[in-house]
Parts: structure tokens; sequence; C-alpha cells
């Protein structure tokens, strides 16, 4: 995980040490049969739209940024990687 960037490696770290993200991510991973892309566009679709509305600020606009520079398709590998 040295080589991710910063909002990839955020990411990761929080579905893997918050206990009740870990779980549904490793059971959704399991669903996901080794596909990558289709676990990686969950990732992307669930953290996008869990995303708090803050109206038109700075704040959306930076956590759009970071959202958009997340690396979805790392973590899916690494979460396949992980529970297989």
């Amino acid at each position: 995980m040295d080589d991710l960037n910063y909002s990839t490696w955020c990411v990761k770290l929080w579905i893997d040490n918050d206990e009740a993200s870990y779980h549904y991510w490793k059971f959704m991973t399991e669903l996901a049969k080794g596909d990558v892309t289709l676990l990686a566009d969950q990732l992307r679709e669930e953290y996008e739209e869990s995303s708090p509305d803050l109206g038109c600020s700075l704040y959306a606009d930076l956590l759009f940024h970071a959202l958009s520079q997340t690396d979805w398709y790392e973590i899916a590998k690494m979460l396949i990687q992980e529970h297989s």
C-alpha cells in the first residue's frame, strides 16, 4: 500500500479498520467472485452516493476531488486478494 495516493489509502484504511465496513466489503467481495471491475464500480458508487450533502461549498469541492482521485480498481484488487 506504499504506492497508493492518499485518497485511495484512506478509503482502504477505513474499510479495514471499521468493523461493519470490513464485514460488508468482505461479503461484497465474495459476491463479486473475482470480478475486479464489478467490485470497483460498487465501491465507487456506494462511497459517492453515501457522501454527505455539503451543498455548493469549498468542502464539497474538496470531498468530490478526493473521491475522484481514489483508485477504486486498486482497492477492489486488494480486497479480492485478501478475501480469496
